[in-house]
């Protein structure tokens, strides 16, 4: 109940959009696939003309393949978007962004697994929609945002940085491993027990999954 309380509340403080979402969400659950296409074409249209009034790249790039928002007149429209590459993504970091006032933005990182970590401004609505409906599909299997959870995700190799993540991790009912030696993976296999979901990138559980079943093996772990 107090991790459930401490959720709530970081909720509120940080994605004050996340109750309108939600209810959103629950609506759209009656959608017709006609309906689902029609928002799914509006929200296009709406971010590619945000892309071509408020990036100098995207403006740019798009000018470039000679389109213009007013050409995305159905959803297969998409592959008339130029594409990006990811180290376009960063090298062109500043130009991207988009130049519209937001009233709040967070900094979100990317992990860097691929070789290069991309850091991007992502605003409120975005980043609340994002987490919204990450908890909303979890609750089609009864689980909420404050079980105990098992997080596989990057993080900053500074002693200090490791620090805010384990106090971050405390708060949200969350643990990770911090290396893949065998100690850390024979503490991470005892504490899964507890755990309610786990959650990451596909990659890095799978090669979790290949070290832990080395670790119990070997240690003869049961579950």
């Amino acid at each position: 109940m107090v991790f459930k309380w401490i959720y709530i509340l970081g909720r509120d403080f940080r994605n004050r959009s996340s109750k309108s979402i939600q209810k959103f969400l629950l609506q759209s659950n009656t959608y017709t696939l006609n309906q689902l296409e029609t928002y799914q074409l509006k929200k296009l249209t709406e971010l590619v003309s945000h892309a071509y009034n408020y990036s100098e790249y995207y403006r740019k790039s798009f000018d470039k393949k000679k389109v213009h928002p007013a050409d995305i007149k159905k959803l297969s429209d998409l592959e008339k978007l130029p594409i990006i590459t990811k180290s376009e993504l960063i090298s062109f970091n500043a130009e991207i962004h988009s130049k519209f006032e937001f009233k709040k933005t967070f900094t979100a990182k990317t992990s860097g697994t691929s070789g290069e970590s991309l850091t991007f401004s992502r605003n409120e609505y975005s980043d609340s929609f994002n987490r919204t409906v990450i908890n909303h599909n979890y609750s089609d299997y009864n689980v909420k945002p404050w079980h105990r959870n098992g997080y596989f995700w990057g993080f900053d190799s500074s002693f200090i940085q490791q620090i805010k993540t384990k106090c971050l991790d405390v708060l949200q009912n969350r643990f990770r491993v911090f290396s893949y030696s065998e100690s850390e993976l024979t503490k991470f296999i005892k504490k899964l027990k507890n755990a309610k979901y786990l959650h990451g990138y596909s990659s890095s559980i799978y090669q979790t999954a290949i070290a832990i079943n080395t670790v119990i093996l070997k240690n003869q772990i049961i579950f």
